[in-house]
């Protein structure tokens, strides 16, 4: 009887212990942080894709147009 009381005291405190163990609970939430991250980096990208897609192709041309006016003022 003495033997069947231990094992169940093992038992109890391993499940204990299991239940305790919060490694997994912190993985996930930081797994669920990183989805909402890149999700609103995704939703940002798509709505305001446009307007850097204008700011960037200014910005270009600009840039273009300074190279040449340095070349042209070199030679």
């Amino acid at each position: 009887m003495e033997l069947i009381s231990k094992c169940a005291s093992c038992v109890a405190a391993k499940i204990t212990a299991f239940f305790a163990d919060l490694k997994g609970v912190s993985t996930v939430e930081y797994a669920l942080m990183i989805v909402a991250i890149i999700g609103a980096v995704a939703l940002a990208a798509t709505f305001l894709g446009d307007a850097f897609e204008g700011l960037f192709k200014d910005l270009s041309e600009e840039m273009t147009k300074g190279v040449s006016k340095v070349a042209t003022a070199v030679t």
